[in-house]
């Protein structure tokens, strides 16, 4: 398996359990991948999320500055015409800058992303249902 695909895989299955923001990707893929630097962390970040929105794996959702303070967060999805500007957006790629922004965004998987993602751990050998688990069709 290529250090390229585990990524992908570890980052599908954080977002099948929480919503991420832009600069925490970027920020595991710098973990993942200390040799591309932050900037080439960033835009391998940005290449992925890309894909998988592509694929139908992932949804981006936002959130508002009033609803920062909530809790739980409860992001929404965003309408396809704001997704490039969102990932566009430099200040969601940083830590540091992120607080100026009126609005977050977050990336989540979708059901089909995550039905496939197990489909595709399943094939490579990598995830096995556990007990009482719902035979799939």
């Amino acid at each position: 398996m290529t250090q390229q695909l585990e990524f992908v895989d570890d980052l599908m299955l954080d977002a099948s359990e929480i919503s991420i923001t832009f600069w925490e990707v970027a920020g595991l893929a710098s973990t993942a991948f200390p040799d591309l630097g932050p900037k080439g962390a960033q835009e391998f970040a940005e290449d992925v999320i890309r894909d998988l929105l592509a694929r139908g794996w992932l949804e981006i959702l936002s959130q508002t500055a009033e609803d920062f303070e909530a809790a739980p967060l409860r992001p929404e999805p965003v309408d396809s015409t704001r997704i490039p500007g969102a990932l566009q957006d430099e200040m969601q790629w940083s830590r540091e800058k992120i607080g100026e922004s009126l609005t977050r965004y977050f990336i989540h998987a979708t059901s089909r992303g995550r039905q496939e993602l197990q489909a595709s751990l399943r094939e490579r050998g990598l995830y096995r249902d556990g007990p009482g688990a719902k035979p799939t069709s």
